[in-house]
């Protein structure tokens, strides 16, 4: 005898309340999609760039140095939801320059801001302990 229903309970970050989902019969298993725009479309990230150092050079000759590193903290609005999702960010830095140029060594420290875009392409993973059957358990394929 098969599962009358099936049931999957998501608790969204920063939520209290526990939700239900319920899950479609298709063929010998269930189905379902919890609404990406229902957990987030607004993502955070914190990147760090490092420029490993490189020379330069002058008429042939080298005459010193230059390394960067940028840490930005970045917003990401992803405006539509599936697997394959376009997005915009956004965000602020410091970018740190250090120049080693004829024996003279000089350190910049400058605010630095960014923005862009990409395309993130990501599977569907459902985790969490509470989900089960609502029938029988040896029903549930």
């Amino acid at each position: 005898m098969p599962a009358r229903r099936v049931l999957l309970h998501y608790k969204l970050f920063g939520i209290k309340e526990w939700r239900t989902l319920e899950l479609r019969r298709e063929g010998a298993r269930y189905v379902g999609a919890i609404p990406c725009l229902e957990v987030n479309s607004l993502a955070g990230e914190i990147v760090y760039d490092w420029v490993a150092p490189f020379d330069v050079d002058l008429a042939g000759s080298e005459v010193g140095e230059v390394d960067m590193n940028f840490v930005s903290m970045n917003a990401r609005w992803f405006p539509f939801t599936g697997v394959a999702q376009p997005f915009l960010s956004a965000g602020v830095g410091l970018l740190v320059v250090r120049r080693d140029l004829v024996g003279f060594e000089e350190t910049d420290w400058v605010s630095a801001g960014r923005f862009g875009g990409g395309l993130d392409v990501q599977g569907h993973i459902v985790r969490g302990p509470r989900w089960g059957p609502t029938g029988a358990v040896m029903a549930f394929r």
